[in-house]
C-alpha cells in the first residue's frame, strides 16, 4: 500500500501474531492436585470462527505452552477470548477460567504487547485462579492468499486439522 493510499479495513487483512507463553497459578482440578491444562483462543475479527487451541500441558498448574498463533483477520479487530481447561479422557473437560482483552487498538509495526490475563470465572471447582501470560502484535498482508506460503498453511491444518481459506 502506497504512503497516503487509503485502505478498506473491510478487505484489508492483517495477520494478528499471538504468542501463548503459559500460566500460572492454575486451579487444581484432577485428583493429583494438578491439572492437564489447555487455552482455547478466539480473536473476534478473525477470518476463521474456528478457535485455536494450544497443546494441554499434563500434571502442572504453571503449563508453558510456548505456542504462537498467526491468525488472518479481516476488519475491525475486537476482542481476545481465552478459556482455559482442564483435559480429561473418561469425562467433559473441566473449566478452569477465562479471560478477554481487547486488540481493537492493535496496529502492524507497534512493538510487541505482553500482558498477564487474570483468570476469572466460577468453576467446579471454586473461583478461577492464576494468569496466563500473552504476548501479542499485529502485521500487514497484502491480501494476495498465496502470499501467506505452504508453510503456513501446513501450520494451520496442524492448528486445526484443515487448511484456512480467504475469500
Amino acid at each position: 500500500v502506497a504512503q497516503g493510499e487509503l485502505v478498506d479495513p473491510e478487505t484489508n487483512i492483517r495477520i494478528v501474531v499471538l504468542h501463548v507463553v503459559g500460566a500460572k497459578g492454575l486451579i487444581a482440578a484432577d485428583s493429583n492436585g494438578t491439572s492437564d491444562a489447555f487455552a482455547v483462543l478466539q480473536i473476534e475479527g478473525a477470518i476463521s470462527a474456528k478457535p485455536f487451541k494450544t497443546q494441554v500441558k499434563k500434571a502442572t498448574l504453571d503449563p508453558k505452552w510456548d505456542q504462537t498463533f498467526r491468525i488472518p483477520v479481516r476488519g475491525r479487530v475486537g476482542q481476545l477470548k481465552l478459556q482455559v481447561f482442564d483435559y480429561d479422557v473418561m469425562s467433559a473437560n473441566d473449566f478452569l477460567g477465562f479471560a478477554k482483552t481487547s486488540l481493537h487498538m492493535l496496529q502492524p509495526g507497534a512493538p510487541v504487547r505482553e500482558e498477564w490475563l487474570k483468570l476469572k470465572g466460577s468453576t467446579d471447582m471454586g473461583p478461577a485462579q492464576g494468569a496466563v501470560h500473552i504476548k501479542v502484535s499485529m502485521e500487514t498482508h497484502d491480501g494476495d492468499p498465496s502470499a501467506l506460503g505452504e508453510s503456513r498453511k501446513v501450520q494451520f491444518q496442524n492448528n486445526f486439522g484443515r487448511s484456512a481459506t480467504f475469500t
